[in-house]
């Protein structure tokens, strides 16, 4: 199986399990027989809710970024709520998928909750 990846989640996806071969998206691809989006892949296989792979974790996050994080959140009892509110600028979709920040701004005001951001 070859897997054609976003350069920016490449380490993550390094930790996927069954060994597919991993492409940078863009890159040229090596030659192969058949080709489907992933979101796809259930559909083909008929998939139901009683045979869905469930070996979890499936991914996993590298080590020193989760030590990082925990450091970087030690102390904090807020609740935590992670949101993504913005994706790629060069998404051609992307005014449909990503918030100015503006938007959050009353959010942020919350006393029980803590802005923290990730680039």
């Amino acid at each position: 199986m070859i897997l054609e990846v976003p350069p920016q989640i490449m380490s993550l996806a390094k930790t996927l399990g069954g060994n597919p071969e991993l492409i940078n998206m863009g890159e040229a691809l090596p030659e192969f027989d058949y080709q489907i989006p992933l979101l796809s892949i259930p559909l083909a296989y008929g998939t139901t809710l009683e045979t869905i792979p469930h070996e979890v974790p499936y991914l996993t996050a590298d080590a020193e970024k989760v030590r990082q994080w925990r450091q970087r959140m030690a102390g904090d009892t807020n609740f935590k709520v992670g949101v993504a509110w913005a994706g790629s600028p060069h998404h051609k979709r992307d005014r449909d998928r990503s918030l100015p920040l503006e938007a959050w701004r009353r959010w942020r005001r919350c006393r029980a909750s803590r802005s923290i951001g990730s680039r």
